[in-house]
């Protein structure tokens, strides 16, 4: 009785892991964020930041975005940044990064206009279900990174 009691509670984790690790198959923001960080090396320039930043920046409507992961310089001395949001609008996501960006400009013109560059070269990249964007000084290989990332 006990060996069928035990034998059955393991199917069920077994169950349970599996349909778990099928259903969680799509790459999290998180992931694809940390790749391109890596891939950059822009690990030294910036930092994650917390949900509330990324609302508090893009303005992103209450259900807008699923899963979002941005990276920045917290210290608004560097304008590098790469992001990745996960939506069913990403049209909608793809504007607001855009006013975004528009933002990052002004305000960088006025204290380090010789990052402005940066921001005007800025990739935003929109697949079915992403926006990803990225500042970075390496434009051309940030370009490969986005490419790998979105389909």
């Amino acid at each position: 009785m006990l060996k069928k009691f035990v034998s059955s509670i393991l199917c069920v984790f077994l169950l349970a892991g599996c349909g778990a690790t099928s259903a969680g198959s799509a790459v999290s923001a998180e992931k694809e964020a940390e790749q391109i960080v890596s891939e950059l090396g822009l690990s030294d320039k910036i930092t994650e930041m917390d949900e509330r930043v990324v609302k508090g920046l893009f303005f992103f409507e209450e259900g807008l975005v699923e899963d979002a992961k941005l990276y920045m310089d917290s210290t608004n001395q560097n304008p590098d940044l790469v992001g990745v949001f996960k939506t069913s609008d990403p049209d909608a996501v793809k504007k607001k990064v855009d006013d975004y960006l528009v933002t990052l400009k002004e305000t960088t013109q006025m204290y380090n206009p010789d990052a402005v560059f940066k921001i005007d070269n800025a990739i935003v990249k929109e697949g079915a279900d992403q926006v990803v964007v990225i500042v970075a000084d390496d434009i051309e290989k940030a370009n490969k990174v986005v490419e790998s990332i979105v389909k």
